[in-house]
């Protein structure tokens, strides 16, 4: 069987309004919002697709299975006020930054979803990023003045602690790991930190004023800063000497930046709209669209077509083209104060109407495939809410149908110990 395509989500976790909604990417791009409690503001996707880990507050997150939105997998116990999530990559560990009790909190991913560890880090841990290797997180502490380097394995200490500049707040990694630059917020600078023992401060590169967010672009050459206070973005070179090779106006108070897929554009939200930036000297700015009133955070989604803008003010989400001319595809309500966006792969589950012919009977079933899902030892299929098979295959024929009835499926993986691992998928049939 040809794998079955799966269906591309947006996660919008809206601060005010204990929310997340669920924007399926194409059109008429349907919207689920999900009830979570608190004030959701962050939130991050295993690599498989299949769980979304979210900053709830304002001491637990909350794990939502992806192919059902609605289903809570936990409310997991964190430290105070969580403020970012970064997964490692082969999806086993959450790593949560708890600003008010400054600590790290080590979740695994997988149920019973059990916290492996707390680590006290400096004052103010603002955003973790793991290194590409998976084995070392990073976390900007931003009253301390300093970033933690936690190793990954148990028993998950410190591995070394680096002073940077002022407040730091963002991280971005270089694409081979070698090294980690930090927007220093109040300091008004990027600081650049070898990612390997003993991790030496390379350089502190000025930039313009309150640096926000910094992203570095998919060939690894280069790190696009925002710079709220003087309505700029710097770019940097992130090799030595680190120095800043353009400045270029945009729209105030630019917050965050998002990269297309490419690597030739740099897309930047500011109070006006969004400025779209050449990624090559002289940087120009390319294009000012305007999206929609107050414009936030920017992701773009897995296949580059689409930036997803998040209106803060106005309880929205901008659907934009990424290519010429930067057309609004739609305007999406969400809750209040939408403040992250974050895309998933989630598998499907496929059903086909067939008939077949036995005992000079011609009769009606369906048949069901669904993707492998990863770890998975087998399936249990449930039609309306009953087990009826379980099975190692990817695929299951049912034969005792009603064709004038209804019917919702559901599969469920599993792995070798009879864990539950996640809905692999949902789908309801129709009435012949």
């Amino acid at each position: 069987m040809a794998a079955l395509p799966a269906i591309e989500k947006a996660f919008v976790p809206n601060a005010t309004s204990g929310t997340v909604s669920v924007i399926e990417t194409n059109s008429p791009f349907n919207t689920l919002n999900v009830n979570v409690g608190g004030g959701p503001a962050y939130l991050a996707i295993t690599p498989d697709g299949s769980k979304a880990f979210v900053t709830t507050g304002p001491s637990s997150i909350s794990v939502i299975e992806t192919a059902a939105p609605n289903n809570i997998l936990a409310t997991v116990p964190v430290g105070t006020n969580p403020s970012s999530v970064a997964i490692t990559p082969d999806g086993t560990k959450a790593f949560v930054t708890n600003v008010g009790s400054a600590n790290v909190t080590v979740i695994d991913t997988n149920f019973p979803y059990s916290v492996l560890a707390t680590v006290p880090v400096g004052t103010s841990p603002q955003y973790v990023a793991i290194t590409p290797d998976g084995s070392k997180a990073f976390v900007a502490n931003s009253s301390s003045n300093n970033v933690s380097i936690i190793s990954t394995t148990s028993p998950y200490n410190v591995l070394g602690t680096v002073g940077v500049g002022v407040a730091p707040l963002t991280i971005a990694m270089t694409l081979d790991g070698s090294k980690a630059f930090v927007a220093n917020n109040s300091g008004g600078s990027v600081s650049i930190v070898d990612t390997n023992s003993p991790f030496i401060l390379l350089g502190t590169t000025a930039v313009g004023t309150s640096p926000r967010d910094i992203k570095v672009t998919p060939d690894g050459a280069k790190a696009f800063v925002t710079n709220t206070g003087s309505s700029n973005v710097s770019i940097l070179n992130t090799s030595s000497p680190y120095n800043v090779l353009g400045t270029t106006g945009v729209g105030v108070n630019p917050l965050f930046v998002a990269m297309s897929l490419d690597g030739t554009k740099a897309f930047v939200t500011d109070s006006s709209g969004v400025s779209i930036l050449d990624t090559n000297s002289p940087f120009s700015l390319l294009a000012s669209p305007i999206v929609g009133p107050s414009p936030y955070y920017i992701a773009i989604n897995h296949d580059g077509t689409e930036a997803f803008i998040t209106g803060f003010a106005t309880g929205e989400v901008f659907i934009m083209q990424t290519s010429a001319p930067y057309s609004v595809l739609s305007t999406v309500s969400t809750g209040s104060n939408p403040a992250f966006v974050a895309f998933a792969n989630v598998p499907t589950l496929g059903i086909q109407t067939k008939s077949a012919k036995g005992a000079g009977i011609r009769f009606s079933y369906y048949q069901l495939d669904w993707n492998v899902f990863p770890g998975a030892f087998y399936y249990k299929v449930f039609r309306n809410g009953i087990s009826v098979t379980m099975t190692g295959k990817t695929s299951y024929s049912d034969t005792d149908i009603n064709p004038s009835q209804s019917y919702t499926y559901k599969v469920v993986a599993y792995n070798t110990q009879g864990t539950e691992l996640g809905l692999v998928g949902e789908a309801t049939t129709g009435v012949q």
